[in-house]
């Protein structure tokens, strides 16, 4: 969870000015993944064989190839992970499949365009000022066909930020679970069955 300060920050900005909250909460999902981003390379540097080829093209600095890195840091534990706590297994994949969906929404997210607000979730009152503002997510396309396909979102703030602060969340949980049920493994089953000398392990910052 967010620290209290941080949530009454966007909340107080939020009551005179719902853009900038908005503008806010984005921000920190980008700095979100950005982050996780970092962590999963280290990772791979720990797990992976330092001479895989295809593990130097995946850390080339500036590659935004997240989607392929969590995929490859995915392999490559599930093989050192094989004898690990079926609980620590389970927790691992759940993790990978929360990291692959707050990635591909700030994909989303950074790319398309937001109504802020898109529209208004009217009280009983009927009264604009008495209304929940929504914002409203619409995927980047250039189909301007008058049948096109409404793939539009509605999101409240709060939405918004739960999905943030998941993502938030996605770095430390990580090292949480490794160090929780896989202090006793190494990166000894690397992709090419070589075994090499580890590397410091991410630090989540």
């Amino acid at each position: 969870m967010a620290s209290p300060k941080r949530v009454d920050a966007w909340r107080h900005i939020a009551k005179t000015d719902f853009e900038s909250a908005f503008h806010l909460l984005l921000g920190r999902l980008i700095h979100a993944i950005a982050r996780l981003d970092f962590n999963v390379g280290l990772q791979l540097r720990y797990w992976a064989h330092e001479d895989d080829s295809r593990i130097r093209a995946l850390l080339k600095p500036r590659t935004s190839k997240l989607e392929e890195r969590l995929r490859v840091l995915e392999q490559l534990v599930a093989g050192a992970w094989s004898g690990a706590h079926d609980e620590g297994q389970r927790q691992l994949s759940d993790w990978f499949e929360r990291a692959h969906k707050a990635r591909g929404f700030r994909n989303a997210y950074a790319h398309g365009r937001w109504g802020v607000p898109g529209k208004h979730l009217h009280a009983e009152s009927g009264r604009l000022c008495d209304a929940t503002p929504l914002l409203v997510f619409v995927p980047l396309d250039w189909d301007m066909s008058p049948n096109r396909k409404d793939n539009s979102i509605e999101l409240t703030l709060d939405e918004f930020a739960a999905q943030v602060e998941e993502a938030e969340h996605l770095s430390v949980q990580f090292l949480d679970i490794e160090r929780k049920f896989g202090e006793h493994l190494y990166p000894g089953r690397r992709r090419n069955g070589a075994q090499g000398q580890s590397v410091r392990r991410a630090n989540a910052g």
